[in-house]
């Protein structure tokens, strides 16, 4: 079985959840020792009611858009996966973005930079989880969500091993949001209260 040192170059906020999406498989325990111990995954499972439903998880296969809770990140950026099995990269055609899908919602991941849509939820730094009320342009190895149900806005929450986390308001300052999942934090938002609740909408801002 052949096998590879992969460099993975990008922006990740330190002790909070980024989404991830790589063409090779990743354990707990790689994972670890990439980014340190106390590193979490965290894996897509359900999408119940108005809630986005994640669990931790050991193992993600290869191409399957996840999360991950780095403890340690590095100044230069890279991070380097050694002895990944080429022979379980992901291999559909290039053109199809790998997604895993629960009833109404899609967790789609891309390895390549990509524009995603108005109305997509993505995640943005200290845990927070924003509606794009504009299209933004994604950085490569992220994930998004889309929601395919028929109500026009749908206020979300999120919960990792069932514990509730609200969409919560966006950073009034370049951040975590911008240098992780790519979501510009000046860009207009959606604002929700804890309870999911709208507070505002097309908000540059969450001050005032």
């Amino acid at each position: 079985m052949p096998y590879a040192t992969v460099t993975l170059t990008r922006n990740f906020a330190e002790g909070t959840w980024n989404s991830l999406c790589l063409p090779f498989a990743l354990t707990q325990a790689e994972a670890a020792a990439v980014w340190g111990e106390g590193t979490l995954l965290a894996e897509f499972i359900a999408f119940t009611g108005t809630t986005i439903r994640f669990r931790t998880c050991d193992t993600v296969a290869a191409g399957t858009p996840c999360l991950v809770r780095p403890a340690h990140t590095a100044a230069d950026r890279r991070y380097v996966f050694a002895g990944v099995a080429t022979d379980t990269w992901w291999s559909a055609d290039a053109t199809t973005l790998p997604t895993v899908s629960h009833d109404d919602m899609d967790y789609t991941g891309a390895f390549s930079a990509a524009t995603v849509g108005t109305g997509a939820y993505v995640f943005g730094g200290t845990d927070k989880m924003y509606r794009l009320v504009s299209d933004m342009a994604m950085k490569g190895y992220r994930a998004f969500f889309t929601y395919r149900g028929t109500a026009q806005s749908k206020q979300l929450t999120w919960s990792l091993d069932d514990t509730i986390t609200a969409i919560d308001a966006m950073p009034s300052a370049p951040s975590a949001a911008s240098s992780a999942d790519g979501a510009a934090a000046s860009a207009p938002r959606d604002i929700y209260r804890p309870d999911g609740t709208l507070v505002r909408r097309h908000a540059t801002t969450a001050e005032g």
